[in-house]
């Protein structure tokens, strides 16, 4: 389905339904920077939220996927993010960041349906090793298995999402806007996972020597 057809979708689901209850969405003062602006109008609204399908649209669908390992339910996620997102902009709220209003929504729905499936929040490692080396070769591939193995024996799932969302472009403060944590404890989770992956390196380099 086009982003174009969904907002149509959208559309049509706000007349007969009207705003969404707060059950459904997370409360707008737990949102990251938002308030009341302008009203848009709908073709405006909709043009906002194509061009932000467009910009980070690969990277939020990437971000589902390490949290939730199904493609489908992945996709289904980052169209609710951009639905919810439509429907606050076309109430009059603004949103000071809008990267990180749509990421922090994502997740918050992710993690309540994992949680409603009673699902184990996990991230893809496979994923993360990529980053490293996308060469697609036999040597490469063994190199990102070996990856994904020491990852997983080292880091912790909040260290690793840290991790992911480093590599996402995410600053300090965006990234505790994200995870509903404090600035400091983003930095001490990262300053934490970088002294594990020198120490491994460390002791790897050791054994190759002995």
């Amino acid at each position: 389905m086009s982003l174009d057809s969904h907002t149509s979708e959208i559309d049509d689901r706000n007349d007969l339904d009207g705003p969404m209850c707060p059950s459904q969405d997370p409360p707008v003062t737990e949102l990251p920077s938002v308030t009341e602006g302008k009203t848009l109008s709908r073709d405006a609204v909709n043009q906002e939220t194509i061009r932000l399908y467009e910009e980070i649209g690969a990277g939020l669908l990437r971000y589902a996927m390490a949290l939730i390992r199904d493609h489908a339910a992945a996709e289904d996620a980052l169209q609710e993010t951009f639905l919810r997102f439509f429907v606050f902009r076309s109430e009059g709220k603004a949103i000071d960041n809008e990267k990180a209003w749509l990421y922090r929504v994502l997740r918050n729905y992710l993690l309540d349906r994992i949680k409603a499936a009673g699902e184990k929040n996990k991230v893809d490692l496979e994923e993360i090793a990529e980053w490293a080396d996308h060469r697609h070769n036999p040597e490469a591939n063994h190199r990102r298995n070996e990856a994904m193995q020491e990852m997983e024996a080292l880091l912790s799932p909040r260290e690793l999402e840290c991790l992911r969302l480093k590599a996402e472009g995410f600053d300090y403060t965006e990234m505790a806007q994200i995870l509903e944590v404090q600035t400091g404890t983003i930095g001490a989770t990262l300053a934490r996972a970088l002294k594990k992956i020198r120490a491994n390196a460390g002791n790897q380099g050791t054994k190759a020597v002995k």
